[in-house]
């Protein structure tokens, strides 16, 4: 024989219609990274990335943004973009008031595609645009 368990009464739930639910507020991340500062000669850039992180940019100069792009471009094939990344992160990269040191292994991975914009904007001198 099987029991059954009879439904609550639903004359004797209360209900209270007023309630609300607390306001939280919860942190808007942008899509792009903010540009913070930028010097007159675009050598050095303040940002907040999309995580909240601040880092300045530096730029290795035009000799070797241009070295670094031959490089990562491989004759018969694509761009070898993680070559790229990897000495942007190194040579580029310095964190501000946070000691996460980006790179290929350890940022998110929806934020490759972020950084690698970031990068060829940034070794372009297209940033402010």
């Amino acid at each position: 024989m099987k029991e059954t368990i009879a439904p609550a009464n639903p004359e004797k739930v209360v209900r209270n219609e007023s309630f609300d639910p607390p306001k939280v507020a919860t942190p808007v991340s942008p899509s792009k990274p903010i540009l913070d500062m930028i010097d007159d000669d675009g050598k050095i850039a303040k940002i907040t990335f999309v995580d909240g992180r601040k880092y300045q940019l530096q730029h290795p100069g035009n000799r070797k943004a241009l070295q670094w792009k031959q490089n990562s471009l491989q004759i018969g094939s694509s761009m070898r973009f993680d070559e790229l990344l990897d000495k942007f992160f190194q040579f580029c990269v310095i964190p501000l008031c946070h000691e996460f040191q980006p790179n290929l292994d350890n940022i998110n991975p929806r934020h490759t595609e972020v950084w690698l914009q970031l990068c060829n904007r940034f070794l372009s001198w297209d940033l402010e645009s």
